[in-house]
């Protein structure tokens, strides 16, 4: 193994010098671009590779970034993980994904990607009690925690999602100018932020209009989404069945509503207007395209990383004691589905 050693040997220069080029600090430490193309030719030459491993124990760091997700499988958690990969590359770091598949293995994943002492964490789909546990252990190492999407509020922690009110109200007030007046509301229920906050906003915007919303409207979907066609049929069932239904849940919900809907002889949006929420691939090719809130699901990963790096490189963890918030604008998309 080629060491810098022999690369300051080669080159006629001191150790510390070659660290600092292949360290990439030379824009810290003044080197002279003659003396950098130098030795980073010579380390070409001779097949140097930089030691991670003997790196980060000699600084007590590594340089890798945890991916925490229940569902690395979606498109929400691969778009994200692409934002963030996009930027820990221009950084010079590298992201290691810990997928815990379900809420009962949050822990002792987390506790495994702890002791590997990543720089930092980032993630997503958390629930309340999943950030106060990474909390006590964050503060215990030391280690900056980014959270993407929406998030239960706290007094810590890099926070990255859209501004969920904004998006519930522009959905809400899209419908009303279509002239829906009986609007439903189609959820999940497990444990997640979104969840509760679209459908307090959705409430919200639509007592602001003057309208109540029966409690029948409101559809709460497990987990296990294969139950959405079912529950859409029971709407539609209603003795007054709504017009129009804003699947906050996410776009895969409004496919299968609009499958739902098909099969009871319903046209859409004749007959009932659907919206859906996230705006991810699979809205553009449902038929009819849905109308969406779309979120940009590449550049949350890539602030996120951005902010934690830049947290990482800072002597001070402000994040670990005072939350750091930074909302990104979503978008009214307006398909043919409203």
């Amino acid at each position: 193994m080629v060491t810098m050693k022999e690369i300051a040997a080669h080159v006629g220069v001191s150790q510390p010098t070659v660290s600092v080029v292949l360290n990439n600090k030379s824009s810290i430490v003044r080197i002279s671009t003659v003396t950098r193309k130098r030795i980073e030719d010579a380390a070409k030459e001779l097949g140097y590779h930089r030691n991670a491993i003997a790196r980060s124990m000699v600084t007590g760091r590594t340089n890798f970034i945890g991916y925490l997700n229940i569902n690395i499988s979606s498109e929400f958690a691969t778009r994200i993980l692409d934002g963030i990969m996009r930027e820990c590359d221009q950084r010079d770091f590298f992201v290691k994904i810990f997928p815990f598949y379900q809420d009962a293995n949050f822990e002792a994943v987390a506790s495994r990607m702890f002791e590997q002492r990543p720089a930092g964490l980032i993630c997503r789909s958390i629930t309340k009690e999943m950030m106060d546990y990474l909390k006590v252990e964050a503060r215990k190492l030391n280690i900056p925690v980014a959270f993407t999407g929406s998030t239960f509020p706290s007094d810590w922690g890099i926070r990255v999602g859209t501004v969920d009110r904004e998006g519930v109200f522009a959905g809400v007030n899209h419908l009303l100018e279509k002239g829906h007046k009986r609007i439903a509301v189609v959820n999940l229920d497990y444990r997640r932020a979104f969840t509760r906050f679209r459908q307090d906003y959705f409430l919200e915007a639509m007592q602001n209009a003057g309208l109540k919303v029966p409690d029948q409207y409101l559809v709460t979907l497990s987990r296990d989404q294969g139950q959405t066609e079912e529950r859409v049929k029971q709407l539609m069932e209603l003795p007054e069945p709504p017009t129009a239904l804003f699947c906050i849940a996410g776009d895969a919900i409004a496919a299968q509503a609009l499958r739902a809907l098909r099969k009871k002889n319903l046209r859409v949006p004749e007959d009932v207007s659907v919206m859906g929420y996230s705006g991810i691939t699979i809205s553009r090719f449902v038929d009819p395209p849905l109308t969406t809130i779309f979120e940009p699901f590449e550049e949350i990963g890539r602030t996120a990383a951005k902010q934690l790096i830049d947290e990482i490189c800072r002597t001070e963890r402000i994040s670990l004691i005072k939350e750091q918030k930074i909302e990104i604008p979503s978008q009214l998309v307006i398909g043919e589905s409203t």
